[in-house]
């Protein structure tokens, strides 16, 4: 991840950033995810922490050599006060409610899991296969280990999910 910190205004605002469009915010750096790139973001006002922006829902209106050393997003109250009282003091992310390693995505694992789970009948095999999502979308986030341990971890859930599908039939 580049560590350099950039100055952005969302352009079009999706998911937490809806509502949001002409907000200008710091980035604390940014990702290439195939022909994207994400903006890392401590957003004013967002309860689940750091968040990426997609770079086509955004522009970027200040270069690191534009920025002062040191700078953090206070200077930028003045642009939009009405998220001033929202600006965090402290960026650390939110490990209960919203863990950095589950916002590496276009969407949040929870929403992926609901949706995914949806579709089972059988709360058990639901479980499973929730679990297994969950392991497989922080496997390169998590640990040092390339996602090996969570990979393993997944699998041994849907091992018992495909057991449980096994044992009940097409209920």
């Amino acid at each position: 991840m580049a560590k350099e910190a950039k100055k952005i205004r969302i352009t079009k605002g999706e998911y937490w950033s809806e509502g949001m469009e002409g907000l200008v915010l710091m980035t604390y750096g940014d990702e290439k995810w195939g022909d994207e790139i994400h903006y890392l973001v401590d957003p004013p006002g967002c309860q689940e922490g750091v968040r990426f922006v997609r770079d086509c829902c955004c522009e970027v209106v200040a270069e690191p050599t534009d920025i002062p050393h040191g700078a953090t997003t206070a200077p930028f109250e003045e642009d939009f006060p009405e998220y001033a009282d929202h600006i965090a003091e402290d960026s650390t992310p939110n490990m209960v409610d919203s863990p950095p390693h589950y916002q590496n995505a276009r969407f949040e694992t929870i929403e992926v899991i609901e949706e995914i789970t949806a579709g089972y009948s059988d709360g058990f095999v639901a479980y499973n296969v929730g679990n297994a999502l969950k392991y497989l979308a922080r496997a390169p986030y998590k640990h040092d280990d390339g996602g090996l341990e969570d990979c393993k971890k997944a699998a041994k859930y849907l091992e018992f999910a495909i057991k449980r599908i096994s044992e009940i039939g097409n209920r």
